[in-house]
């Protein structure tokens, strides 16, 4: 996926508008109109007239208001005027892209700010614009991979997401195995989004440590929303659990079994009477998030994503995450 300063024509962008302080209170605005050319989103507030606050209307007098816009109109993105070949605001520097492989292909693009910030953006086929959008509209959570803002061409969706930097298959396998506090701030954040997912009304059909990041303070995400499918809350959550299984298998051992059984074979590493064998163990025997919510693994100690900040560090140097260098 190559990504460029300027976007290309035919483009229209859309952006998750929220609070400066805060994107998870996001909402979508959409331009549904079609176009043809460049055009250009004024993303402040406006006047009465349709114009820019900061530009006088005819016959007024400068710095004179008509009046205060009203909270709707400081919150939705206004589309004034017709389409004119201007360029948008630069998103990323295509100098310092590169291509990673974190949860799904991804182009990770430098942000044009000061400060920069790094960012990812993923494409999606037009089949399933709709439902893609709604979904990172509506599911916000600090475990669950966040969408900032995205731009669709006729054939794509392309969504710009926070940038994590490993997912937990980089943990697993980094030569460096997670201790029980390790373990239990991984999994307690996992616990936190699926719950959200679950609240929501969806079940993550593809959960793995391939879909699951971690940022460089340590803070969990689950991704890969798109494999989410409908659910009804209260209905058990096997298919989830099981995967959970897995996941906590393969950081615990640096592996999964193949015939599908669930365990450990370091047990000097894991004694069979600790709280991660135990939590394991747990995710053959039931259904319920909240059950394992309420684990000694995750209840005992008070967990924290702080903890993970080596582990993360460690990994970033010790395995190989890209698979295209700078552009």
């Amino acid at each position: 996926m190559e990504c460029h300063a300027s976007l290309p024509k035919n483009v229209a962008l859309l952006h998750f508008a929220g609070e400066p302080e805060t994107a998870r209170s996001a909402h979508l605005y959409l331009a549904h109109r079609p176009i043809k050319r460049y055009t250009q989103f004024n993303l402040g507030p406006l006047g009465g007239d349709g114009l820019s606050s900061q530009s006088p209307a005819p016959n007024q007098t400068p710095n004179k208001r008509k009046g205060s816009p009203s909270q709707q109109e400081l919150r939705r993105k206004l589309l004034k005027g017709m389409p004119r070949d201007l360029s948008l605001p630069a998103i990323v520097s295509s100098a310092g892209s590169m291509s990673a492989n974190l949860a799904g292909p991804v182009a990770v693009v430098e942000h044009i700010v000061r400060p920069s910030t790094v960012l990812a953006i993923r494409e999606f086929p037009k089949e399933s614009i709709d439902e893609t959008l709604d979904r990172f509209k509506r599911i916000r959570h600090d475990n669950i991979i966040l969408a900032l803002e995205c731009f669709r061409t006729a054939d794509l969706l392309h969504v710009v997401f926070e940038h994590q930097p490993v997912s937990l298959d980089h943990l697993v396998a980094c030569r460096k195995w997670p201790s029980e506090i390790q373990l239990a701030s991984v999994v307690a954040q996992i616990l936190n989004g699926l719950s959200h997912l679950a609240a929501n009304g969806l079940e993550h059909r593809s959960l793995s440590g391939s879909s699951v990041l971690v940022g460089y303070d340590g803070s969990v995400k689950i991704a890969r929303l798109e494999s989410c499918q409908p659910w009804t809350a209260n209905l058990p959550r096997e298919r989830e659990i099981k995967a959970l299984g897995v996941v906590v298998m393969e950081l615990m051992d640096k592996d999964a079994k193949e015939d599908g059984a669930v365990g450990v074979n370091d047990l000097q590493r894991w004694p069979s009477g600790s709280n991660a064998v135990g939590f394991l163990s747990a995710t053959t025997s039931t259904d319920s998030l909240d059950e394992l919510k309420k684990h000694p693994l995750v209840t005992r100690r008070r967990w924290s994503k702080g903890y993970l900040v080596r582990l993360v560090s460690f990994a970033l140097i010790s395995t190989r995450t890209f698979y295209s260098g700078f552009d």
